[in-house]
């Protein structure tokens, strides 16, 4: 049975072309696609799942003296100091590592998705930081999908309770930028 099928995703449409974003919301023994995961599905399966829920830089698009100055004007316990700092979490190691260990096939297939859509290499900004950018102004706006019928049979076969209804775009609790 597909990660899909155990997993009970909420999706949130094609941030990248031929890429599906979502994430799951059940937790099934033969599944390695946990609750609350995150994933990029291009064929069936998510070919790339991590933790942490994507948001967008406070200083994106600003020059690196802007940037530096809005950094050193923060409050160290403002959400906007968390978020910048998020790239020295384990759960920036988890996301970076989702997209390090990945097949060549589907590393090719993800670089050129996200240069159709604006990524650039010679930017120096690293893909990983691109992509948590990316994927965070994207689920700004992007509209959560739900599966009815899928959920049904999910909820008929596991327990009406099997599906977390909470999970959905907003970070965790514990992941930056959970209010």
């Amino acid at each position: 049975m597909c990660e899909q099928c155990l997993t009970a995703p909420v999706y949130f449409g094609q941030p990248l072309p031929g890429w599906t974003l979502a994430r799951a919301r059940a937790e099934h023994p033969n599944s390695t696609w946990h609750r609350g995961e995150w994933g990029l599905i291009r064929i069936d399966d998510p070919a790339f799942r991590w933790r942490i829920t994507p948001t967008r830089s406070p200083d994106h698009g600003m020059p690196e003296e802007e940037a530096d100055a809005y950094f050193n004007s923060l409050d160290p316990e403002s959400p906007e100091h968390r978020r910048l700092m998020v790239f020295t979490s384990e759960s920036w190691a988890d996301f970076s590592e989702a997209f390090e260990r990945c097949d060549a096939v589907d590393g090719y297939e993800l670089i050129k998705a996200a240069v159709q859509v604006g990524y650039d290499d010679s930017e120096g900004y690293g893909f990983s930081r691109w992509l948590f950018d990316y994927l965070g102004a994207y689920l700004g706006t992007a509209t959560p999908e739900y599966d009815d019928a899928g959920d049904a049979w999910y909820r008929d076969r596991f327990g009406a309770a099997s599906i977390d209804g909470s999970i959905g775009a907003a970070p965790l609790p514990g992941e930056p930028g959970h209010e």
